[in-house]
């Protein structure tokens, strides 16, 4: 297990690792194995991880189709697939160059600087120093110091042979066994159909949405319609279509496992749940109906009631608790103001109101006055000369009704519905109707890939598969390990056998539990915790990070070493002991420091002393800023943070950017002693870069944030652009314009349509040329005309180039382009070339305008394909959330609602948290009890505080950060 901090050089490690297997590098045909780790060179790849003499190597020299590297996404595959290829490219040049040098006589021991660009010449002294008189040095590639010393591992003699090896594994990594997981899977259950007992024909769909739509529609038909008409209504009151009914199912399917029972048709659950519902209804509207509205009533007239006037002029007003001796309650404790006399009538008779009408389940009292009718409640109305100390009136707010009113919107929300038994009834039948059409079309989803694979291995035969896959790949890398979900770990970990530690194969686990941010997608960090604790004794740590100046390496250092110290560690997991071991080791998580290499540009800027600017920027509201404070609890609203934060942001960010202009804050580079004037080495020696818009990015937690800084940065002048993973290209608002241009095209008659095509802002007509549309026959002639003609290009050419010819017709282009709209623009085209592939497997243009319609309404499906692409950002500030910086880095970044965090609460759909084992439990929000809701919202604050860890770690020189006290924080 490799733990890779963020910023250490993970895709460095797993390239000089795949290196290593390639070559078989290790006791085997080397010369001197600590020559690959010389002391005095430090290898940022593997601090501390020093091979012993009779375990370098593994037990062959592998090629690229049996070195299996795992990674979660199909753009990290291309990525790592193209560094690795490079780097194999790379090793292969040094070790062929310093073969060609040795046999040309050259010496390696001199290293001068070469007059190829980015090479330099063999050897570490200045050409002065090494340089014989009249000689020449052999010009070698680059290398850094993992390469020079893999290369000294072996006689020089062996180089050439070394080098073509490298090559042919650059050549071949078009055949390597990069791929993402579910693509993985896919491949095995294809190529061990039978030790799988998979089919030969499945084929895997990206988007089965729609079938998951039928089956939700079917059980709708089965179950939902024809129940009686009070079931119909509580219905209607969770989910109103079977598309509402869909949305919360859908969060269940992949978990359905977790959940407990089977749940119940809703005529049943309902019938059930109303007829419980009654019984406690009337057992809590008991005590109401026997005297504790009319005690209500005499306990609020008696706190009206002045004291007697014979008792003033003697030291202040009469003691309430003199009055007691003649009346059921103290007078004269009540501010009338708090309670007028007509309001209090009017609370009064709703209460009555409830208690005689057996169906109604909550009173009609706003929350106002049921708040106020408990003891906080009243305790605030006291008058301002009242002693809240008083005997009497400490009695009188121990009354039971108060303690029942101030319980009663819980008791309330916990009477019986039938909603968690009739949801847990509907995900189970809708799934099991979803993966038996998915079965007769002979289709796969991604988690059916993972699901039947895991079957497979745990199924009788099992293990005749999992040592064919063994043979067929020895040795694994899972990049991005902290990402994995139970289903996933539990294939490599029956394939590989990780406990065991089989010297027969590897499986390399590489990932930063510290940023498991993806939770909400089934990533399990106790997972990452069981693979840890099944490798006690084989954990490495990169602990050097080469992404970050030295000082931004150390303010995050600070802020997480302070976090340790607090119970529980910086994230919540408990921290080691000193030693590292201890019971709970492997199950913690820790914060370790890590060094930093440092960059070689600096970062200034002249509004601070000398042009040392801090890494790390903590602003804090003011407490004047208008009414964004609370007076009472001095908590800020979301609202009021995240405005006065957005505007902050974009002043800072504009002033940064004019600092720029006029030379006054940027990064300052070495300049190079031929640049220099003169040679001399006198004056400046480094060269400032101004910042410039792509040196920002404003990282953020949602869409409406986004929304909020971008429209701050507008006022600004400033353009920017919003990158999220969940963006999804059918949720951009140009398609209901192009959605009406193609109802148009696709019927030119119909006068309604083609009327609201027109109107879109997309066809930029004005107030005058729609008017002349109703009186100008011909003229409207000639615009049926037009899309008749526009049909007819659909037809022959394909939906593409018609809207290409629209585009054009109604000067879309530049009118987007001097209006910023570049995002709007880049849509429209993005749409185009979607619905021209769509249209190669519908029939005719009404079929093609469904499809927008539902993809519009659906925007789950193909998440590659559907994903924003990105207009040029070279002159923008790149808004992006938290999630999609992941892997990112950028110069300067700023985190401005950070404290903007969302509890979990009683109320939301679904709770899961994990028991004392690290099993996942799960359990619907209303039906979750304090102590579920508890630890349900400590999970997702120890998820929190990790994306903290990640935004906090993507920047090069500076963050600044956005406090403020915020009620749920």
């Amino acid at each position: 297990l490799i733990e890779a901090s963020a910023g250490t050089g993970k895709t460095y490690t797993i390239a000089a690792l795949y290196l290593r297997l390639v070559l078989g590098h290790g006791e085997r045909g080397t010369v001197d194995l600590d020559a690959a780790y010389p002391p005095d060179v430090d290898m940022g790849f593997l601090e501390g991880a020093k091979p012993p003499q009779e375990a370098t190597a593994f037990r062959e020299a592998l090629t690229p189709p049996k070195i299996l590297v795992v990674t979660f996404t199909e753009a990290a595959t291309l990525e790592l697939r193209d560094r690795i290829r490079a780097r194999l490219a790379e090793a292969a040049a040094f070790f062929r160059a310093s073969a060609e040098a040795v046999e040309a006589g050259a010496d390696l021991d001199a290293m001068v600087p070469g007059s190829v660009p980015d090479q330099d010449v063999v050897g570490g002294r200045s050409a002065e120093d090494a340089a014989p008189a009249g000689g020449d040095l052999a010009v070698l590639p680059k290398a850094d110091p993992f390469l020079q010393g893999l290369r000294d591992a072996y006689p020089a003699s062996q180089w050439s042979e070394r080098a073509h090896t490298l090559q042919l594994a650059a050549e071949w990594m078009d055949e390597s066994a990069i791929s993402t997981i579910h693509g993985w899977c896919n491949r095995m259950l294809r190529e061990h159909a039978f030790d799988s007992r998979g089919l030969f024909n499945q084929t895997l769909s990206t988007d089965t949405s729609e079938l998951l739509a039928e089956a939700c529609r079917d059980y709708w038909r089965n179950f939902c319609q024809g129940l009686p008409l009070e079931a119909a209504r509580v219905l209607q009151g969770w989910w109103a279509d079977p598309d509402a009914l869909q949305k919360e199912v859908q969060s269940l399917l992949s978990d359905l496992d977790a959940l407990s029972g089977e749940g119940q048709p809703p005529a049943e659950a309902i019938g059930e749940a109303l007829q419980q519902r009654r019984e406690q209804l009337q057992a809590l509207k008991a005590s109401w109906r026997e005297g504790w509205i009319d005690e209500l009533g005499c306990m609020l007239d008696a706190g009206r009631e002045k004291p007697a006037t014979s008792r003033k002029g003697k030291g202040g007003a009469e003691p309430v608790s003199e009055a007691r001796h003649e009346r059921a309650f103290p007078i004269g404790w009540l501010n009338g103001s708090k309670v007028k006399t007509t309001i209090q009538a009017q609370w009064l008779q709703l209460l009555r109101d409830w208690v005689d009408d057996a169906d109604m389940a909550k009173p009609g009292l706003s929350e106002t006055a049921m708040n106020r009718l408990t003891p906080d409640g009243l305790r605030d109305a006291f008058g301002k000369d009242v002693d809240a100390q008083d005997p009497a009136l400490v009695a009188m707010l121990d009354h039971p009704a108060l303690a029942a009113m101030a319980a009663l919107p819980g008791r309330l929300a916990a009477l019986p519905d039938g909603r968690q038994a009739t949801l847990l009834h509907a995900a189970r039948w809708i799934e099991a109707r979803y993966r038996r059409a998915r079965d007769q079309r002979s289709e796969m989803s991604f988690d059916d890939l993972l699901r039947q694979l895991a079957q497979a291995l745990n199924a009788d035969g099992g293990e005749r598969l999992a040592e064919r896959i063994r043979t067929q790949f020895p040795v694994a890398m899972i990049d991005e390990f902290q990402d994995t979900d139970p289903v996933q770990y539990s294939i490599f970990d029956r394939v590989y056998r990780v406990e065991k530690n089989c010297p027969e194969q590897a499986l390399i686990l590489i990932g930063d539990p510290k940023q498991a941010i993806y939770a909400f997608r089934g990533a399990d960090i106790h997972t990452y915790l069981r693979a840890r604790e099944a490798t006690r004794g084989r954990h490495y740590t990169l602990d050097t990070n080469f992404r970050s100046s030295k000082a931004m390496v150390g303010a995050v250092n600070h802020v997480f070493e302070v976090a340790e110290q607090r119970p529980g560690g910086a994230f919540r997991f408990g921290a080691v002991s000193d030693d590292g071991h201890g019971a709970g080791a492997a199950a913690s998580l820790p914060f370790l420091a890590v060094k930093a290499q440092g960059r070689k540009e600096i970062w200034q800027d002249t509004k601070y002393p000398g042009g040392a600017a801090p890494a790390l920027v903590a602003w804090t509201m003011p407490e004047d800023a208008g009414n964004r404070l609370n007076a009472k609890t001095g908590h800020v609203s979301k609202g009021a943070y995240t405005a006065h934060y957005a505007e902050v942001t974009a002043r800072e960010i504009a002033r940064l950017l004019q600092a720029g202009a006029d030379g006054q804050a940027g990064f300052a580079s070495p300049v190079r002693l031929a640049e220099q004037p003169g040679h001399a080495g006198e004056g400046d020696s480094r060269r400032v870069s101004g910042v410039r818009p792509a040196d920002i990015a404003v990282l953020v937690n949602s869409g409406r944030e986004a929304d909020a800084v971008r429209k701050a940065l507008r006022a600004q002048g400033i353009r920017s652009v919003y990158l999220s993973e969940d963006e999804s290209v059918y949720a951009s608002p140009v398609v209901p314009p192009l959605l009406r241009w193609l109802q148009a095209a696709a019927e030119p008659a119909n006068g309604r349509l083609l009327r609201a095509a027109l109107g879109t802002a997309l066809c930029g007509l004005d107030a005058l040329q729609l008017e002349r549309l109703v009186h100008d026959e011909l003229h409207w002639e000639e615009r049926v005309a037009q899309f008749q003609r526009y049909r007819e290009i659909w037809r022959s050419q394909g939906v593409l180039p018609m809207v290409r010819h629209m585009l054009q017709d109604f000067g879309v282009v530049p009118r987007l382009l001097a209006q910023g709209g570049e995002r709007q623009l880049t849509d429209l085209l993005h749409l185009s070339e979607l619905l021209q592939q769509a249209s190669t497997r519908l029939e005719g243009e009404h079929a093609l305008v469904r499809y927008l319609q539902e993809q519009r309404d659906a925007p789950e499906g193909e998440r590659e394909a559907r994903r924003q692409r990105l207009e040029s950002d070279d002159a923008r500030v790149r808004v992006v959330t938290v999630h999609k910086s992941k892997g990112l880095e950028y110069p300067l970044v700023f985190l401005p609602f950070f404290c903007a965090v969302r509890p979990v609460e009683a109320k939301d759909a679904l709770l899961r948290w994990h028991d004392a084992d690290g099993r996942l439990r799960l359990v619907p929000g209303r039906s979750a009890d304090d102590e579920i809701v508890a630890a349900a919202d400590a999970e997702r604050l120890g998820e929190d505080l990790r994306k903290l860890y990640v935004a906090l770690t993507r920047a090069r020189h500076a963050t600044w950060v956005g406090l403020g006290a915020l009620e749920n924080l």
